[in-house]
């Protein structure tokens, strides 16, 4: 998984939000932000994975 492009980690995570949405009935800022901080840590992730391979 820490081979796994943004885009590829957007396709788990999107429907992911939906279901949280769902069942948790979070605010649409609720779920932006954690999409926010998701985005992030997975941002980071990609690029330590891209660092390692150096």
């Amino acid at each position: 998984m820490l081979n796994a492009s943004l885009a590829e980690i957007d396709v788990v995570l999107n429907p992911l939000f939906a279901e949280i949405e769902r069942k948790v009935d979070l605010s649409y800022t609720d779920v932006a932000e954690l999409d926010v901080m998701l985005n992030r840590s997975s941002a980071e992730i990609d690029v330590k994975s891209i660092s390692s391979r150096d």
